[in-house]
């Protein structure tokens, strides 16, 4: 087993990716060993990596969104933040993944604004909901 240097930058790490016979993108990672223990930088560093090798693969990630029946992995009370974002007259929404870290959004106005309606629709179903009996 191989340690990687806590200081050492994400450079350690090879991702390639091509396409096979079928169009689907193959990504291949090639370490200094096979097997490599990692601190937590380290591992965040890769994780972002293959984040970013991701976002350029073939298939796309689904652009549909979830059937809400759709059981999904959730973060329970995540810590935000926001900001204005002048360059879509919109925000930056930033939520953070025990997992990921600190992921950023970028909403612009009229989406926004949906998201805006669609909240304070859900508010106003579960103001409408009748109490929990206490424990």
């Amino acid at each position: 087993m191989s340690d990687i240097d806590p200081d050492a930058d994400s450079s350690c790490f090879v991702v390639t990716f091509e396409l096979d016979s079928k169009g689907d993108s193959r990504a291949t990672l090639a370490f200094p060993e096979s097997v490599v223990r990692m601190n937590a930088n380290n591992l965040s560093k890769l994780i972002e990596t293959l984040g970013r090798v991701r976002l350029n693969m073939v298939p796309q990630i689904d652009t549909a969104p979830p059937d809400l029946n759709q059981k999904l992995e959730s973060v329970a009370f995540p810590p935000w933040q926001i900001s204005l974002e002048t360059m879509t007259d919109g925000i930056l929404l930033h939520l953070r993944h025990p997992g990921f870290g600190w992921q950023g959004f970028v909403i612009n106005g009229d989406d926004l604004i949906a998201m805006r309606d669609t909240i304070s629709d859900a508010i106003a179903e579960i103001q409408d909901q009748p109490a929990r009996p206490a424990n």
